[in-house]
């Protein structure tokens, strides 16, 4: 498989002709483990208060992650192999960990760690640990041209799928920080998301700014880690279009339960916001860009922050653990496809029940997290309602100017925002050299209908289900204005080819917006499309019946497939100006219905 690459796509005057394209989309069922992943989440909606979108996208990230079609194979050179293995040797050393026979050692004392939140003053950890991540960034290791940094991020990309939506989360992760942490020789500061989403607006966070993370919105250009390069171009991210931070309620809920099969996946005792690790997904749906593909999360520096944090929360279950009478050390979760005496995939002969141990935990204190009236005592957090609050600071989402005309046929890493749409990153199979051939993409018209008093009995019950509920996201109670914007989002995501593409449109009544897809050859290109607002809430999808005239649509999953046979249905690029008058015109192969 070809490495994907992250792009984004600018929508302006690029000079050149469309391409008539023949091909036919049509509706197709969705493979049956992202249906019944669908159809239970939809089940739990109004119990574990999970807007109808994000159980949608957990269930969509699940299946692209657990198909073995679509895994990224990662080589390590035998430099960076013995790299990792010096850095476990020193593991090894600080934990008493037995990496030969996965073991402990006895008589070793373990070297702490302390960790602190990021914004708490004085500022010499978050300094010292810029300094640290950027030289491993700037320090090559072997003759494949990966950076020291880069090496430790593949780690992630060859254990995604064996160490995600299962038991394997916590133990697993918290083994991989205290190798990071190894190698960059200074403690990890967590970043509480908690503390952002006390603002009204999160994405205004003294965090987006050159001071800690950089800008949030499209290439990373400001910021300690500006310009920063990743197997699939540069860095990038997309904060507050999708997701869910951490909310101090939501963690609340975790620690009601008793045992780490209770707050671990699958969820047992209700939908993903039951769990750990559901809530952290959210965020890394919230910052959008590469930390939304978890392949390659961890090449931007914000996920060893947060994940830092994950771990703080899962360290603060263990002590309640403990005062209940359970030891956490003993409180090992077994699964039939993530089994604790495996092997830690990538992590040189540690097991994945060490990550459990005590003599592990013990290596890292943290330092609570900031608390009124002090807030760190901090510049960057201040006290409201007994809680501390980030400041905001002077972000601004990325404005980049384009020559009118490219000469170039190859748009890799462009962004711009334009009047009433703006592109976000996508992420396509089979480019060259980090960048997306527009004659490799199909640009598939998706309508989007506004109509609140629609009468929606007709519908499918699934759909139905989706299209009445009442949950919305905690942004949205806290903030109703945001209930009554037009923005509506629509998102096309590969089922058999690695790829996602992501747009908005203001929508009063109607609106054509057009989604990126990969563009069939010699096979077939199927895509799941979903459109939905800021609060969760979903559109109820209806797809064109073939050779109806006039078009007649019916309910659908919002599955389509797109083949290379007549009619033609899709463009090569759909915003030239002299289109404006065809796309009015248009008769899209897929409607969304917005009933809120």
């Amino acid at each position: 498989m070809e490495t994907p690459t992250y792009v984004t796509l600018a929508l302006l005057t690029l000079g050149y002709a469309v391409t008539v394209v023949v091909s036919l989309i049509e509706s197709v069922p969705l493979p049956y483990d992202l249906d019944s992943c669908i159809k239970q989440h939809i089940l739990h909606l109004n119990t574990s208060h999970t807007p109808p979108h994000l159980a949608e996208a957990f269930c969509v990230k699940k299946f692209i992650l657990l198909n073995p079609n679509m895994r990224v194979k990662v080589n390590f050179t035998t430099d960076e192999t013995d790299y990792i293995q010096s850095l476990f040797r020193q593991v090894e050393a600080d934990s008493g960990v037995d990496t030969q026979k996965g073991r402990f050692k006895r008589q070793t004392m373990g070297r702490r760690r302390h960790r602190r939140e990021m914004r708490s003053a004085p500022y010499l950890q978050w300094q010292q640990y810029v300094r640290a991540v950027t030289s491993l960034k700037r320090t090559q290791r072997g003759t494949n041209g990966r950076s020291r940094y880069d090496t430790l991020a593949a780690i992630h990309t060859a254990a995604v799928d064996e160490v995600h939506f299962g038991p394997s989360f916590c133990p697993w992760h918290r083994l991989y920080l205290i190798l990071i942490e190894t190698a960059l020789r200074v403690p990890i500061p967590y970043w509480d998301p908690t503390i952002d989403g006390e603002m009204t607006d999160p994405t205004q966070s003294v965090v987006w700014t050159n001071k800690y993370f950089g800008n949030g919105n499209g290439l990373v250009v400001t910021g300690p880690f500006r310009n920063y390069y990743t197997p699939t171009g540069p860095l990038a991210r997309n904060i507050g279009s999708d997701g869910l931070l951490f909310s101090k309620e939501n963690i609340q809920q975790l620690f009601r339960y008793r045992f780490n099969r209770d707050i671990f996946e699958p969820a047992s005792l209700g939908g993903q916001m039951s769990t750990l690790e559901g809530q952290h997904n959210m965020v890394h749906f919230w910052i959008g860009g590469h930390m939304n593909e978890f392949e390659y999360a961890a090449y931007d520096p914000v996920f060893w922050n947060y994940h830092a944090y994950v771990d703080y929360v899962w360290e603060n279950f263990r002590r309640l653990q403990v005062r209940r009478g359970v030891n956490p050390e003993q409180d090992i979760v077994r699964s039939w496809e993530q089994d604790p005496n495996s092997f830690a995939v990538g992590l040189q002969g540690l097991r994945i029940r060490e990550g459990y141990s005590g003599r592990i935990a013990r290596m890292v204190t943290y330092e609570s997290m900031p608390k009124c009236p002090e807030c760190g005592n901090s510049s960057d957090m201040f006290c409201r309602r007994g809680v501390c609050v980030s400041t905001s600071g002077s972000y601004r989402r990325n404005r980049i100017s384009f020559p009118r005309r490219v000469n170039r046929r190859s748009f890799g890493n462009l962004f711009r925002r334009t009047r009433g749409k703006r592109s976000v990153v996508s992420k396509f199979n089979g480019a060259k050299d980090t960048s997306v051939e527009l004659i490799d993409l199909a640009f598939v018209p998706v309508k989007v209908i506004r109509n609140i008093n629609q009468d929606i009995t007709n519908y499918t019950s699934v759909n139905l289900t989706i299209g009445i509920t009442r949950v919305i996201s905690p942004e949205c109670i806290r903030h109703p204005e945001t209930l009554h914007n037009n923005v509506i989002y629509a998102e096309a995501d590969g089922l058999n080819y690695k790829g996602k593409y992501k747009d908005f449109a203001y929508v009063n009544n109607s609106a054509i917006i057009y989604l990126g897809a990969q563009k069939p050859t010699n096979d077939t290109s199927e895509v799941f499309i979903t459109a939905y607002d800021r609060c969760g809430r979903t559109c109820i999808p209806s797809c064109l019946v073939k050779d109806s005239n006039p078009p007649i649509y019916n309910t659908c999953t919002g599955a389509i497939r797109i083949t290379s046979q007549n009619p033609v249905m899709y463009l090569s690029f759909p915003y030239e100006p002299e289109l404006q008058h065809q796309n009015n015109t248009t008769i899209p192969p897929i409607e969304f219905h917005c009933t809120f």
